[in-house]
Formats: structure tokens, sequence, C-alpha cells
């Protein structure tokens, strides 16, 4: 009697963890839904809202990655949700799934380094390169470069372009990327190389402007709606600045653009901050 208790209770047990498994294999598997779809000449925004629709799960992308007024044409007959946004939007893109939402970002460009074979003999070594925005791919002017420890900094032109000069002698380098309304970005060098870098450094997330499209009603996918959404956070700062009389009159005018420019980028870094409020609204 026990062992047959024993055996039911066994299989009981499987089958209820084999149920709950495939119920979240499937809720984490958007990608892997095959839709049809069949489309001329129609808005993408609009496509994506059929695809909500038909596959009942959230869109959200960044809405400056994606055109949503281009005009498009496709007919897929039971294929993955991957294939489609591949056919729909090239490549450059990849695509993370959170809970019922599919989130449509830029593919994060790679970080590129070229150097030479041969180590300097010099008494410093030659760093050059380019920055660049890390959604768009385009290159960044007037952004900071700089190597905390040596005090060595550069600025961007107008072409993204920076050449820094560093000491041979320091047995470790790392050079940082600051900007303006972008996310501060610190890369491992090798001293004692002349090199090339390419660096890609990410927007702050508090000014992307977010789109999402909900699936409202499975049977009715024309009364879908766009809706945007700001994700931002109000954030509230405490701290001294040091750089207060870089924006008087007279400061500003004994300053050169460029040196503005590296004021604004490296106020972090020069600025004493004990404190940071986060303040989520409702």
């Amino acid at each position: 009697m026990n062992r047959r208790w024993y055996n039911r209770v066994t299989k009981t047990t499987g089958v209820v963890f084999l149920v709950l498994f495939c119920q979240a294999l499937n809720g984490q598997n958007i990608l892997n839904k095959n839709l049809s779809i069949s489309v001329s000449h129609q808005r993408l925004g609009d496509v994506l809202e059929i695809m909500s629709n038909k596959g009942n799960f959230y869109f959200s992308y960044n809405s400056s990655i994606i055109k949503s007024d281009s005009i498009v044409s496709l007919s897929a007959n039971n294929r993955t949700v991957k294939e489609i946004l591949d056919g729909l939007l090239g490549a450059g893109y990849e695509y993370k799934e959170s809970g019922n939402y599919l989130i449509i970002r830029r593919t994060p460009i790679k970080i590129t380094l070229v150097t030479n074979k041969a180590v300097t003999e010099d008494k410093f070594y030659i760093v050059t390169g380019y920055v660049l925005d890390n959604e768009t791919g385009y290159m960044l002017p007037n952004a900071s470069v700089y190597e905390k420890n040596m005090l060595a900094s550069a600025l961007t032109n107008q072409r993204g372009y920076f050449q820094v000069r560093l000491k041979s002698k320091t047995p470790t380098a790392a050079l940082t990327v600051s900007k303006e309304f972008y996310e501060d970005t610190t890369v491992v060098i090798e001293p004692r190389y002349n090199q090339q870098i390419s660096i890609a450094i990410m927007p702050v997330s508090a000014d992307e402007r977010v789109t999402v499209i909900r699936p409202e009603d499975y049977f009715t996918p024309d009364s879908l709606k766009v809706t945007f959404e700001n994700k931002a956070e109000a954030v509230s700062s405490v701290y001294t600045d040091s750089s207060a009389v870089e924006r008087t009159g007279m400061g500003r005018f004994l300053l050169s653009s460029r040196q503005r420019a590296q004021a604004l980028n490296l106020e972090k870094f020069f600025t004493d901050r004990p404190v940071q409020v986060s303040i989520t609204p409702v």
C-alpha cells in the first residue's frame, strides 16, 4: 500500500512539474511564437500592432531607433516572431523578452582595438580613435576622453576623433569617455602600445522616449492603440559645484567653446556628490 501510494504521489508531482515547466517556457518564448501576417504598403507601426494583437504580447522600443512611419510590405505564413521582425527591421537590432514584453533595441556596437605589434621605445605612447553613439552609430563630437591617474585628456573633433598621449612608465591604463547626456564609459587598454580604439557610449536612459504597443483586443486588431510612456526618473542631486564660476558672464567670456565642453562633460569628475536621491513618479 505504501509503495503504491508513493508511486502515485511521484507521478502526480512529475505531471505538475511538467505542466508548470511548460507554462513557464511558453511565457518566456515570445520570439518563437508562430504568426501568419500579410500586409502591403502599411506603416511599420501598424504592422507591429497587428503582430502584438495576433501574438497577445507587448512591444516596447525607443522611438528614436525605429521609424514607425516607414512603409513596409510583408507576407509571412506560420513564421516565428523573430523571423518576421528580422524581415521587417533588417540587421542591427536585438530582442529581449521581459515577462509579456518584447523589447526591441539596437545591437550594441562592438568595441574594436587595433594595437601595433611593437612596443614603443619612447617615453610616451599615442592612443587614437573614435567615440560613437551606441544606438545610432553616429560619431560624437565634443566628448571628453581622459586617463584619470595620468591626468591626460582630449576632446573629440566634429568627426568623433581623438588623440591622447600617455606615459609609458605607467604599468596600467584605462580611458574614460564622458559626454553630457551620455553614460560614462571606461575601457582598459594595453599600456606602452601605440593603438587605435573605437568606444561606443550609451545615452542616459532617463532621456529615452519609449513606445509601448499593447494587445488591447485580440479579436479586433484595428482597435489597438500606440501609447507613449516616459519612463524617466526624476533625479534630485545634492552636491557642491566647483565649476559654478564657469557659468558666470566673465567665466563664459574667458573660456573657449572646447573648454566649456570639457567642463560640462567632466562636471561629475570634479564635483563632490555625497547624496543622490531618486524619485520615481507613480
